[in-house]
């Protein structure tokens, strides 16, 4: 057990009793579903399938995810579980090497307004990201796994501060939330909406007498509809082109 410890990188105060307590949570079903160490790319599987059983009532540990995306594509179907034994060499869990691990890391972007501790967060986090570097270069799992437990952390602290300066910022009434920004839009876009329809509707009747109501509607919203056109083209910088405005006036 200590091997199979030490060979997954599972570190804390009694590494062994953790194994030994999966191997009792593989008992529990029937037929016998003992956990895979010595393919731990199939640790993930494993989990998931005690947890639809209603053994165990997490998610895979996310450091079982990461073997089943980077482990050995199965080549043939998965054998049927078979008790735990003492490792040797020809049996022995086999980890990617660091190496193979994946893939790149995105730090999370820091704006204008970054508090110090957001920026010192963010340092330790490209400090755990040189280790894992390192750890790859030197085909140290165990170290590439404490360095990717510790980032993991960091950015899960630097998210939560960004998070909590933002609901300062919203509180305060310095930024709005998207969906009241949308609202409040909406409402502005209906008003604008209404008065170019009734000033247009206006016109209409004034220099057009003859057209009954829904003709004049018919004839309005295509000029409403190019008002708005500009509008978004010229972001709010001219209602309608000069062209078009010569032309409407023409008419």
């Amino acid at each position: 057990m200590d091997e199979f410890a030490l060979r997954l990188g599972i570190t804390g105060k009694d590494p062994e009793r953790m194994l030994k307590r999966w191997i009792e949570k593989g008992r529990e079903v029937s037929p016998v579903d003992l956990p895979p160490f010595q393919r731990p790319h199939e640790l993930a599987a494993w989990w998931r399938r005690l947890r639809d059983a209603g053994v165990i009532g997490k998610s895979p540990p996310p450091w079982m995810i990461l073997l089943e995306q980077t482990g050995p594509a199965a080549t043939s179907p998965p054998s049927s579980p078979s008790p735990a034994t003492a490792p040797s060499e020809s049996s022995a869990p086999h980890l990617p090497a660091p190496a193979d691990l994946p893939p790149d890391f995105a730090l999370p972007v820091l704006d204008d307004q970054a508090t110090s501790g957001e920026k010192q967060l963010r340092e330790f986090a490209e400090g755990w990201l040189a280790e894992m570097a390192s750890a790859k270069k030197a085909q140290n799992t165990v170290r590439f796994f404490k360095a990717w437990n510790e980032y993991k952390a960091l950015i899960k602290e630097l998210r939560a501060w960004q998070k909590d300066r933002q609901r300062e910022r919203l509180q305060s009434g310095e930024v709005l939330e998207v969906d009241r920004e949308r609202e409040a839009l909406g409402v502005i876009f209906g008003a604008m909406n209404k008065t170019f329809t009734s000033s247009l509707l206006l016109l209409v009747e004034r220099f057009a007498p003859d057209l009954d109501p829904i003709a004049r509607r018919q004839a309005v919203l295509p000029f409403r509809d190019k008002i708005f056109a500009a509008l978004k083209a010229t972001r709010f910088e001219t209602a309608i082109p000069d062209a078009d405005l010569a032309t409407l006036l023409a008419a």
